[in-house]
Protein backbone atom coordinates (compact mmCIF):
# COMPACT_ATOMS: atom_id res chain seq x y z
CA UNK A 1 0.00 0.00 0.00
CA UNK A 2 1.27 3.29 -0.64
CA UNK A 3 0.00 6.59 0.83
CA UNK A 4 0.41 10.04 -0.33
CA UNK A 5 -0.80 13.03 0.38
CA UNK A 6 -1.87 17.29 -0.98
CA UNK A 7 -3.44 20.31 0.03
CA UNK A 8 -7.42 20.28 0.42
CA UNK A 9 -8.13 23.72 0.98
CA UNK A 10 -9.06 25.01 4.31
CA UNK A 11 -11.79 25.38 6.38
CA UNK A 12 -13.59 28.81 7.17
CA UNK A 13 -11.64 29.40 10.09
CA UNK A 14 -8.48 29.21 7.80
CA UNK A 15 -7.51 26.06 9.19
CA UNK A 16 -5.59 23.83 6.66
CA UNK A 17 -7.00 20.35 5.63
CA UNK A 18 -5.20 17.51 4.16
CA UNK A 19 -6.20 14.63 1.83
CA UNK A 20 -4.57 11.31 2.14
CA UNK A 21 -4.11 8.50 -0.42
CA UNK A 22 -4.03 5.08 0.19
CA UNK A 23 -3.39 3.46 -3.16
CA UNK A 24 -3.31 -0.62 -3.17
CA UNK A 25 -3.31 -2.14 -6.75
CA UNK A 26 -6.43 -0.71 -8.72
CA UNK A 27 -8.43 0.19 -5.65
CA UNK A 28 -7.93 3.42 -3.58
CA UNK A 29 -9.19 5.32 -0.84
CA UNK A 30 -8.84 9.11 0.39
CA UNK A 31 -9.03 10.42 3.72
CA UNK A 32 -9.66 13.86 5.12
CA UNK A 33 -8.18 15.74 8.23
CA UNK A 34 -10.93 17.64 8.28
CA UNK A 35 -13.74 14.75 9.81
CA UNK A 36 -11.88 12.32 9.33
CA UNK A 37 -13.90 12.04 6.19
CA UNK A 38 -13.21 9.19 3.66
CA UNK A 39 -13.88 11.76 0.50
CA UNK A 40 -13.30 9.07 -2.07
CA UNK A 41 -13.16 5.07 -2.51
CA UNK A 42 -12.42 4.15 -6.10
CA UNK A 43 -13.09 0.57 -6.97
CA UNK A 44 -12.63 -1.13 -10.26
CA UNK A 45 -15.85 -2.57 -12.13
CA UNK A 46 -16.13 -5.66 -14.63
CA UNK A 47 -14.61 -3.83 -16.88
CA UNK A 48 -11.80 -2.61 -14.83
CA UNK A 49 -13.47 1.05 -15.21
CA UNK A 50 -12.82 2.73 -11.73
CA UNK A 51 -16.16 4.05 -9.55
CA UNK A 52 -16.40 5.86 -6.44
CA UNK A 53 -18.68 4.37 -4.48
CA UNK A 54 -18.56 6.75 -1.50
CA UNK A 55 -20.34 10.10 -1.86
CA UNK A 56 -18.55 13.19 -1.11
CA UNK A 57 -17.34 16.68 -2.13
CA UNK A 58 -14.51 18.43 -3.48
CA UNK A 59 -14.54 21.21 -1.17
CA UNK A 60 -14.19 21.82 2.69
CA UNK A 61 -16.86 24.76 2.82
CA UNK A 62 -19.88 21.82 1.37
CA UNK A 63 -18.50 19.69 4.42
CA UNK A 64 -19.09 21.99 6.79
CA UNK A 65 -22.23 23.24 5.42
CA UNK A 66 -24.18 19.97 5.34
CA UNK A 67 -25.88 17.95 8.08
CA UNK A 68 -26.16 14.51 6.79
CA UNK A 69 -22.35 13.32 8.40
CA UNK A 70 -21.07 12.64 4.74
CA UNK A 71 -18.06 10.38 5.08
CA UNK A 72 -17.35 11.82 9.03
CA UNK A 73 -15.89 9.62 11.45
CA UNK A 74 -18.99 9.78 14.27
CA UNK A 75 -18.14 9.69 17.89
CA UNK A 76 -18.10 9.77 20.89
CA UNK A 77 -21.40 8.53 20.38
CA UNK A 78 -22.52 7.28 17.47
CA UNK A 79 -26.59 7.33 16.89
CA UNK A 80 -29.42 8.77 19.03
CA UNK A 81 -29.77 9.60 22.83
CA UNK A 82 -33.42 10.50 23.48
CA UNK A 83 -33.94 13.82 24.81
CA UNK A 84 -30.39 14.45 24.66
CA UNK A 85 -29.94 13.56 28.20
CA UNK A 86 -28.59 10.21 30.28
CA UNK A 87 -27.83 8.55 33.21
CA UNK A 88 -24.60 7.25 33.90
CA UNK A 89 -23.46 6.30 37.32
CA UNK A 90 -26.51 8.10 39.10
CA UNK A 91 -24.97 11.22 37.32
CA UNK A 92 -27.55 12.66 34.93
CA UNK A 93 -25.41 14.33 31.61
CA UNK A 94 -26.75 16.65 29.55
CA UNK A 95 -26.02 16.83 25.80
CA UNK A 96 -27.17 19.72 22.89
CA UNK A 97 -29.32 18.67 20.52
CA UNK A 98 -29.09 18.64 17.14
CA UNK A 99 -32.21 16.60 15.59
CA UNK A 100 -35.05 17.70 17.03
CA UNK A 101 -35.64 16.82 21.01
CA UNK A 102 -32.75 14.30 20.23
CA UNK A 103 -28.95 14.32 20.86
CA UNK A 104 -27.79 12.68 17.44
CA UNK A 105 -23.71 11.69 17.03
CA UNK A 106 -22.45 13.69 19.29
CA UNK A 107 -24.19 16.72 18.61
CA UNK A 108 -22.95 19.73 16.51
CA UNK A 109 -19.53 19.73 17.72
CA UNK A 110 -18.60 15.92 17.35
CA UNK A 111 -15.85 14.44 15.76
CA UNK A 112 -17.06 14.79 12.09
CA UNK A 113 -16.44 18.68 13.03
CA UNK A 114 -13.00 18.10 14.50
CA UNK A 115 -9.88 18.52 12.65
CA UNK A 116 -8.19 15.33 13.20
CA UNK A 117 -4.02 14.65 13.38
CA UNK A 118 -2.96 12.44 10.72
CA UNK A 119 0.30 10.08 11.11
CA UNK A 120 1.64 7.87 8.08
CA UNK A 121 2.97 4.67 9.44
CA UNK A 122 4.82 1.64 7.22
CA UNK A 123 1.41 -0.19 6.36
CA UNK A 124 -1.27 2.84 7.49
CA UNK A 125 -2.95 5.91 8.04
CA UNK A 126 -3.57 6.31 11.42
CA UNK A 127 -5.89 9.40 12.29
CA UNK A 128 -6.25 10.86 16.13
CA UNK A 129 -7.80 13.69 17.89
CA UNK A 130 -8.68 14.52 22.14
CA UNK A 131 -11.66 15.67 23.15
CA UNK A 132 -11.56 17.35 26.20
CA UNK A 133 -13.45 16.52 29.57
CA UNK A 134 -17.03 17.89 28.97
CA UNK A 135 -17.17 18.95 25.45
CA UNK A 136 -20.77 18.47 24.01
CA UNK A 137 -21.68 17.31 27.57
CA UNK A 138 -19.28 14.26 27.78
CA UNK A 139 -17.22 13.05 31.12
CA UNK A 140 -14.08 12.46 30.94
CA UNK A 141 -10.97 13.57 28.39
CA UNK A 142 -11.39 10.95 25.49
CA UNK A 143 -8.55 9.69 23.04
CA UNK A 144 -8.85 8.52 19.65
CA UNK A 145 -7.19 6.91 16.87
CA UNK A 146 -8.65 5.30 13.54
CA UNK A 147 -6.05 3.71 11.91
CA UNK A 148 -6.92 2.97 8.17
CA UNK A 149 -5.79 0.12 5.96
CA UNK A 150 -6.23 -0.56 2.71
CA UNK A 151 -5.57 -4.45 1.09
CA UNK A 152 -6.54 -6.64 -1.46
CA UNK A 153 -9.73 -4.62 -2.21
CA UNK A 154 -10.99 -4.80 1.25
CA UNK A 155 -10.72 -0.64 3.66
CA UNK A 156 -10.06 -1.51 7.30
CA UNK A 157 -10.78 0.72 10.73
CA UNK A 158 -9.35 -0.01 13.56
CA UNK A 159 -11.13 2.19 16.48
CA UNK A 160 -9.18 2.59 19.69
CA UNK A 161 -9.76 4.81 22.80
CA UNK A 162 -9.09 5.72 26.20
CA UNK A 163 -10.89 7.78 28.75
CA UNK A 164 -9.68 9.42 31.98
CA UNK A 165 -12.89 9.28 33.42
CA UNK A 166 -16.19 6.84 32.87
CA UNK A 167 -17.80 8.02 29.91
CA UNK A 168 -19.67 6.95 26.31
CA UNK A 169 -17.58 5.94 23.52
CA UNK A 170 -19.42 4.06 20.61
CA UNK A 171 -17.39 5.40 17.01
CA UNK A 172 -18.65 4.45 13.61
CA UNK A 173 -18.05 6.03 10.00
CA UNK A 174 -20.94 7.73 8.22
CA UNK A 175 -20.01 6.74 4.60
CA UNK A 176 -22.98 7.23 2.25
CA UNK A 177 -22.41 4.44 -0.77
CA UNK A 178 -23.54 4.27 -3.89
CA UNK A 179 -21.54 1.06 -5.57
CA UNK A 180 -22.86 2.50 -9.37
CA UNK A 181 -21.11 5.63 -8.73
CA UNK A 182 -23.75 8.08 -8.92
CA UNK A 183 -27.88 8.31 -9.21
CA UNK A 184 -30.14 6.03 -7.39
CA UNK A 185 -29.65 3.27 -5.36
CA UNK A 186 -32.74 2.06 -6.16
CA UNK A 187 -31.34 -1.08 -8.38
CA UNK A 188 -28.87 -1.97 -5.96
CA UNK A 189 -29.11 -4.81 -3.71
CA UNK A 190 -28.71 -4.93 0.20
CA UNK A 191 -28.78 -8.01 2.49
CA UNK A 192 -28.56 -7.69 6.47
CA UNK A 193 -27.29 -10.70 8.92
CA UNK A 194 -30.11 -9.94 11.53
CA UNK A 195 -32.90 -11.49 13.14
CA UNK A 196 -33.53 -8.53 14.73
CA UNK A 197 -34.04 -4.84 14.45
CA UNK A 198 -34.63 -2.19 17.15
CA UNK A 199 -37.83 -0.98 17.16
CA UNK A 200 -38.28 2.62 17.15
CA UNK A 201 -41.33 4.72 18.80
CA UNK A 202 -42.97 7.66 18.05
CA UNK A 203 -40.27 9.57 18.89
CA UNK A 204 -38.04 8.02 16.30
CA UNK A 205 -35.70 6.75 18.81
CA UNK A 206 -35.76 3.19 19.94
CA UNK A 207 -37.91 2.20 22.94
CA UNK A 208 -35.90 -0.92 24.10
CA UNK A 209 -37.64 -3.72 22.14
CA UNK A 210 -35.45 -6.26 19.63
CA UNK A 211 -38.50 -7.02 16.94
CA UNK A 212 -37.88 -9.79 14.96
CA UNK A 213 -37.89 -8.96 11.15
CA UNK A 214 -39.35 -12.26 10.06
CA UNK A 215 -42.44 -12.24 8.30
CA UNK A 216 -42.42 -7.95 8.05
CA UNK A 217 -40.81 -6.02 5.08
CA UNK A 218 -37.85 -5.30 7.57
CA UNK A 219 -36.33 -8.28 6.90
CA UNK A 220 -33.18 -8.19 4.91
CA UNK A 221 -31.86 -11.66 5.31
CA UNK A 222 -32.15 -12.18 1.54
CA UNK A 223 -30.61 -9.98 -1.03
CA UNK A 224 -33.29 -7.13 -1.54
CA UNK A 225 -33.99 -4.39 -4.03
CA UNK A 226 -33.31 -1.31 -2.38
CA UNK A 227 -36.19 0.55 -4.49
CA UNK A 228 -38.73 -2.16 -3.40
CA UNK A 229 -38.74 -0.74 0.29
CA UNK A 230 -39.69 2.83 0.12
CA UNK A 231 -43.43 2.04 -1.19
CA UNK A 232 -44.02 -0.53 1.36
CA UNK A 233 -47.06 0.30 3.79
CA UNK A 234 -44.98 -0.55 7.00
CA UNK A 235 -45.20 2.02 9.76
CA UNK A 236 -41.75 1.45 10.55
CA UNK A 237 -40.42 2.12 6.79
CA UNK A 238 -43.68 4.38 6.05
CA UNK A 239 -42.34 7.66 8.30
CA UNK A 240 -39.38 7.66 7.00
CA UNK A 241 -39.57 6.65 3.54
CA UNK A 242 -36.99 3.63 3.60
CA UNK A 243 -34.83 2.24 6.54
CA UNK A 244 -32.98 4.02 9.02
CA UNK A 245 -33.00 1.58 11.65
CA UNK A 246 -30.09 -0.53 14.18
CA UNK A 247 -29.88 -4.40 12.87
CA UNK A 248 -28.62 -6.18 15.76
CA UNK A 249 -26.47 -8.41 13.39
CA UNK A 250 -26.72 -12.30 14.14
CA UNK A 251 -23.74 -14.10 15.91
CA UNK A 252 -20.57 -12.80 17.97
CA UNK A 253 -17.62 -11.34 17.17
CA UNK A 254 -15.55 -10.63 14.10
CA UNK A 255 -18.48 -11.48 11.48
CA UNK A 256 -20.05 -10.39 8.16
CA UNK A 257 -22.78 -8.70 8.92
CA UNK A 258 -24.13 -6.92 5.61
CA UNK A 259 -23.85 -7.65 1.64
CA UNK A 260 -24.71 -4.92 -1.04
CA UNK A 261 -24.05 -5.33 -4.76
CA UNK A 262 -24.93 -2.87 -8.36
CA UNK A 263 -26.12 -5.43 -11.16
CA UNK A 264 -25.27 -2.80 -13.40
CA UNK A 265 -21.47 -3.36 -12.97
CA UNK A 266 -20.46 -6.15 -10.57
CA UNK A 267 -19.70 -4.40 -7.77
CA UNK A 268 -20.35 -5.70 -4.33
CA UNK A 269 -19.24 -4.95 -1.08
CA UNK A 270 -18.87 -6.95 2.21
CA UNK A 271 -19.19 -5.13 5.59
CA UNK A 272 -17.82 -6.94 8.42
CA UNK A 273 -17.40 -5.92 12.34
CA UNK A 274 -16.98 -7.37 16.01
CA UNK A 275 -20.06 -5.20 16.88
CA UNK A 276 -23.17 -6.18 17.92
CA UNK A 277 -25.08 -4.67 15.13
CA UNK A 278 -25.31 -1.62 12.07
CA UNK A 279 -27.30 0.90 11.51
CA UNK A 280 -28.96 0.63 8.03
CA UNK A 281 -29.74 4.18 6.57
CA UNK A 282 -31.10 3.99 3.16
CA UNK A 283 -30.32 7.71 2.56
CA UNK A 284 -33.85 8.33 3.12
CA UNK A 285 -33.33 12.61 4.10
CA UNK A 286 -30.49 12.83 2.05
CA UNK A 287 -30.28 16.32 0.28
CA UNK A 288 -26.74 17.93 -0.56
CA UNK A 289 -25.51 20.42 -3.24
CA UNK A 290 -22.17 20.46 -4.89
CA UNK A 291 -21.42 16.72 -4.69
CA UNK A 292 -18.25 15.62 -6.71
CA UNK A 293 -18.64 15.43 -10.31
CA UNK A 294 -21.48 18.28 -9.87
CA UNK A 295 -24.02 16.00 -8.11
CA UNK A 296 -26.77 16.82 -6.41
CA UNK A 297 -27.52 14.67 -3.85
CA UNK A 298 -31.08 13.73 -2.77
CA UNK A 299 -33.00 10.94 -1.21
CA UNK A 300 -32.14 7.24 -1.67
CA UNK A 301 -28.43 7.84 -3.76
CA UNK A 302 -26.99 6.47 -1.02
CA UNK A 303 -27.30 4.31 1.64
CA UNK A 304 -25.28 3.72 5.13
CA UNK A 305 -24.12 0.62 6.83
CA UNK A 306 -22.41 2.30 10.32
CA UNK A 307 -21.44 -0.74 12.35
CA UNK A 308 -22.26 0.55 15.76
CA UNK A 309 -23.91 -0.91 19.54
CA UNK A 310 -27.77 -0.04 20.17
CA UNK A 311 -28.41 3.44 20.00
CA UNK A 312 -30.21 4.98 22.76
CA UNK A 313 -28.84 3.43 25.25
CA UNK A 314 -30.99 4.52 28.22
CA UNK A 315 -33.30 1.75 27.17
CA UNK A 316 -31.44 -1.22 26.73
CA UNK A 317 -29.77 -3.41 29.55
CA UNK A 318 -26.38 -2.18 31.03
CA UNK A 319 -24.58 -4.74 29.51
CA UNK A 320 -25.53 -3.48 25.91
CA UNK A 321 -24.80 0.26 26.66
CA UNK A 322 -21.41 1.40 25.84
CA UNK A 323 -19.94 2.79 28.36
CA UNK A 324 -16.21 3.03 28.19
CA UNK A 325 -14.54 3.17 31.85
CA UNK A 326 -11.23 4.74 32.68
CA UNK A 327 -8.53 2.68 32.91
CA UNK A 328 -10.49 0.03 30.09
CA UNK A 329 -9.43 0.57 26.60
CA UNK A 330 -11.78 0.94 23.84
CA UNK A 331 -10.67 -1.34 20.42
CA UNK A 332 -13.31 -2.49 17.46
CA UNK A 333 -12.94 -3.47 14.05
CA UNK A 334 -14.75 -3.16 10.88
CA UNK A 335 -13.93 -3.57 7.45
CA UNK A 336 -15.18 -2.71 3.72
CA UNK A 337 -14.31 -5.44 1.42
CA UNK A 338 -14.77 -4.93 -2.11
CA UNK A 339 -15.02 -7.14 -4.81
CA UNK A 340 -16.49 -8.21 -8.02
CA UNK A 341 -18.99 -10.27 -9.60
CA UNK A 342 -18.47 -11.16 -13.36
Amino acid sequence: MNITSEPFGTTKDGTPVTRYWLRDGACSAAFLTYGGVIQSLLIPDREGKPVDVVLGFEDPADYENQNCFIGAMIGRYANRIAGGHLTLDGQTLTFPLNDGIHHLHSGPAGFDRKHWTAKVLPDALELSLSSPDGECGYPGTITVTVTCRLEDGTLSLVYDADSDADTLCSLTNHSYFNLAGGGSVDAQTLQVAASAYAFQNAENVPDGTMAPVEGTPMDLRRPTVLGTLWAQDFDQIRRYRGIDHHYQADGSGFRPMAWASCPENGICLTVSSDLPGLQVYTGNALAAEHGKGGAAYAAHQGFCLETQTAPNPAVWPAEMRPILRKGQHYHTETKFAFTVRA
